[in-house]
């Protein structure tokens, strides 16, 4: 009997299958990995919340009130965007923050970072001696940025065109503010671990603000003020600011350094650097060095509004520029000066100029 005749496989009818396999292999793998992207995303949306939560829980464990009218998460697959309506903070009899909401977003990929945004209309209401104060800001723009987890290593914060008013009355207009806090961190050795106290906080603000209040009597056409500074908080100041915690810092070295700060206000331009303590009733204590540029300009500016006498003018321009000294890069004449706080008092030098508000911390 003859032998059957085999019909070979065609390699095409081989291939296809092999590719069809390879297919449902892929497309298994990228629903499971949906799958599983979903869910983290799910945990770490629902985490974000609990922290949220819990932030609420010690806040009020420290006597302040804590509330909004609701919570909303959104933005999957992309960034987790938590939207909280209506939040408010108060510390009862003293004073409360209001805001329209504030929105967090933070990658489910990178969760060491939350970016927040609180664009509108904020209120706050100050309580003092028996009055109250109310502030409103109006913020184009306010957003910025939380770095280093559980533990914040950095904040940074963005604001521009924000306008200020006080009981309904406008002051004036932030046109930009830039502010970065930083936490440095320590490098453990013996040799820096000898230092003490280190260096707990660094701190930069680029600020330009114009004055908009026609109230306030300004002697320059230019009501534009430019302020810059850097500062750095040595020794752990705890938080909240409490009077026991701050003499708590005090005690232990605390000080606060002003690395370098610097203003412009029409023709005048101020520069300069210190160290800030407190005293024993918790209040500024410290000295500082001031750079003045542009002062003669400034002199000449008050006598044509007279708000000098202009008999006075020469003797007064005179008797500064015998202590300046002569900047090469523009020729105008720097005016240094050498001035401390100390027992709720300001002086330049020997000579007292008067007193300074006292700080009331609270308990």
């Amino acid at each position: 009997m003859p032998d059957p005749i085999t019909t070979p496989k065609h390699p095409t009818t081989s291939r296809s299958r092999r590719t069809r396999t390879f297919g449902l292999a892929v497309a298994s793998a990228v629903v499971l990995a949906v799958a599983v992207y979903a869910a983290w995303w799910k945990i770490v949306a629902d985490g974000l919340l609990d922290n949220i939560d819990r932030w609420r829980i010690a806040r009020e464990a420290e006597g302040l009130g804590v509330r909004w009218m609701e919570t909303t998460v959104a933005g999957f697959p992309n960034d987790i965007v938590v939207t909280i309506r209506a939040p408010e903070v108060r510390l009862p009899g003293r004073w409360s923050w209001q805001s329209d909401g504030i929105e967090l977003s933070v990658s489910p990929l990178t969760l060491d970072a939350i970016q927040f945004r609180a664009d509108g209309l904020h209120r706050i209401e100050g309580r003092r001696d028996g009055g109250v104060r109310y502030w409103e800001i109006r913020a184009d723009m306010l957003r910025g940025r939380a770095k280093g987890g559980a533990s914040v290593g950095s904040i940074s914060l963005e604001v521009a065109e924000a306008t200020v008013a006080e009981n309904g009355r406008e002051l004036g207009i932030v046109r930009h503010l830039d502010a970065r806090l930083d936490r440095p961190v320590q490098p453990a050795s013996p040799d820096t671990a000898a230092l003490s106290p280190a260096v707990a906080y660094e701190l930069e603000v680029d600020l330009s603000h114009e004055i908009t209040d026609q109230t306030v009597e300004w002697p320059f056409e230019d009501r534009l003020q430019e302020t810059a500074a850097h500062l750095a908080i040595l020794g752990d100041v705890g938080l909240p600011l409490r009077r026991r915690s701050l003499a708590a810092w005090r005690d232990t070295g605390g000080v606060v350094e002003i690395i370098a700060a610097s203003t412009r206000v029409g023709p005048l331009s101020l520069s300069g650097d210190g160290t800030v303590s407190l005293d024993e009733n918790l209040q500024p204590l410290g000295a500082i060095t001031v750079n003045a540029k542009g002062y003669g300009l400034v002199i000449d500016m008050l006598a044509e509004r007279g708000k000098l006498s202009v008999n006075n003018i020469g003797t007064l321009k005179a008797f500064l520029d015998m202590f300046a000294k002569v900047d090469s890069t523009d020729g105008l004449r720097v005016l240094t000066a050498a001035f401390s706080l100390q027992g709720g008092k300001v002086f330049m030098g020997p000579f007292e100029l008067g007193a300074v508000p006292s700080v009331r911390w609270p308990d």
